[in-house]
């Protein structure tokens, strides 16, 4: 047990730069930095699928509290929901019970909402709902969905370093039929795209929390538009397994064995 406890502490110093923190008020604290900087942000719990509809309800409160708040302070900041949280295990009355009460309260407040998922037909039934864009997790997906739909806003989860020629097209082609979010880390992606003029007013790059702000810099002053995903939760272990950079769990796991090791050195000597 001891030693579990010591693995998830170091852990979580490792990747803590990329995760607001536990509370949501450390997520808020965040996004009002970033746009006193000209930076809008995302914000999004971080909470593994329920299993019941209780704790589907709660997450949902959750996020109706989230933007209440971004609300309240005026924050330029929309919310990032993952449709699983809401219950699609349980089922799709009770998934999409819960997001129509999101995009209730969205309206009522003035906050964007973004919904993730590959489940384009559940999706489809929200695309022409009134602030509500849909996040697709590849640009593959995000092709697909869009042969079937004509959402107004749409969000492309990329995270690969790697970019082919033709993923290039098919994002320009995305942004010439809507407004383009692209949640990526990828630089050689971004310089690309910002070359072309064309597609500033209709392109947005988001980075997770924790990437340079130098390089967020650069992107700003070469005229995109620029915005942050902020996660925030206890949850975060499938977020960071999941969403960091190719060769990043590795590092983390090469550390915490450094670290464990330079531990038991420091024992020994006494």
């Amino acid at each position: 047990m001891e030693e579990d406890s010591f693995v998830a502490k170091i852990a979580h110093r490792l990747v803590k730069k990329h995760i607001a923190g536990n509370m949501m008020s450390s997520a808020i604290k965040k996004a009002k930095a970033l746009n006193a900087k000209g930076i809008v942000a995302s914000i999004s719990f971080l909470s593994e699928p329920p299993k019941d509809a209780a704790k589907s309800n709660y997450i949902t409160t959750t996020y109706a509290q989230l933007i209440r708040e971004i609300s309240r302070l005026g924050l330029k900041a929309s919310v990032h929901v993952p449709i699983e949280q809401l219950g699609t295990s349980i089922s799709e009355e009770n998934a999409l019970s819960n997001m129509q009460k999101l995009i209730e309260f969205g309206n009522r407040y003035g906050v964007f909402i973004w919904f993730e998922g590959d489940e384009h037909k559940m999706l489809e039934k929200l695309s022409k709902s009134k602030g509500v864009g849909i996040a697709c997790r590849s640009i593959d997906s995000a092709r697909k969905y869009m042969k079937n739909s004509k959402a107004s806003m749409l969000k492309v989860i990329c995270l690969s370093k790697k970019t082919e020629d033709k993923e290039l097209k098919e994002l320009k082609e995305l942004a010439e039929r809507s407004k383009l979010v692209i949640l990526s880390h990828n630089d050689y992606m971004i310089e690309k795209l910002t070359k072309n003029n064309g597609y500033k007013k209709s392109l947005v790059f988001e980075f997770q929390l924790g990437y340079s702000e130098k390089r967020l810099g650069k992107w700003l002053k070469k005229g995109a538009t620029v915005s942050v995903f902020i996660p925030f939760g206890r949850d975060w272990i499938s977020y960071i397994i999941n969403n960091m950079p190719q060769g990043y769990m590795q590092n983390i796991v090469t550390n915490l064995l450094l670290e464990k090791k330079s531990g038991s050195n420091e024992k020994a000597k006494r």
